[in-house]
């Protein structure tokens, strides 16, 4: 089993998590947004090898020191320079980990397991959001960690032949060739003012 990649002060300098959050609940459902969506994003190969270079290192099999370095650029990010020579900014993962983490945060800590079963958390201070709440909260913590997701997955393609484990899809390579072409209209809210829309600004602090 690899280490978490994200802390809890991860989550709270992205999200605006609560510094006096549960910390083994936490660090359960990082776990899962690390060894499901990000290993489902990236695929077992890239996920694997990553985190066998960046935490096992020597202790790896497929160890490489060239590889380490280019897996600390794509986990932490850099200004890299893209095919067309325009110097961009990637990110890197935490962002998108941090997202998903909230995303499933908000959608399963409020259901503890006792001995008897399935019980409702109670709250500590606030009001307690109902399910529509919840499930707009999960949605649009979704939809940011997509913006970020678009990032990784652009860096992956600019840098393709240093990944590739990585599995691109169809569309990604039609865009790499020169012609006229028409994409989908992205209509995801990624790009919203996140502190000025909805109801998540009522709780977020209750993360």
């Amino acid at each position: 089993m690899f280490d978490l990649i994200i802390s809890q002060q991860d989550c709270v300098d992205y999200v605006g998590f609560s510094q006096n959050i549960d910390g083994p609940r936490w660090n359960i459902i990082a776990r899962q947004a690390q060894e499901l969506d990000l290993a489902e994003f990236l695929g077992n190969a890239l996920y694997t090898d990553m985190l066998g270079n960046l935490q096992l290192k020597e202790a790896y099999p497929g160890y490489d020191a060239t590889k380490e370095k280019l897996y600390e650029f794509l986990l932490n990010g850099e200004t890299y320079q893209d095919s067309t020579e325009n110097y961009l900014r990637y990110d890197g993962i935490k962002p998108y980990l941090c997202y998903m983490t909230a995303k499933r945060w908000v959608m399963l800590e409020y259901i503890r397991l006792s001995a008897t079963g399935p019980i409702k958390k109670k709250q500590d201070e606030g009001t307690e959001i109902d399910k529509e709440e919840r499930n707009s909260a999960a949605n649009r913590f979704e939809s940011i960690a997509n913006g970020y997701k678009a990032k990784i997955r652009k860096y992956l393609w600019d840098k393709r032949d240093q990944f590739p484990q990585f599995r691109h899809s169809d569309n990604e390579r039609l865009e790499s060739k020169s012609g006229v072409r028409i994409n989908r209209i992205d209509k995801t809210d990624h790009n919203l003012d996140y502190w000025g829309q909805g109801t998540l600004l009522n709780y977020n602090w209750y993360l």
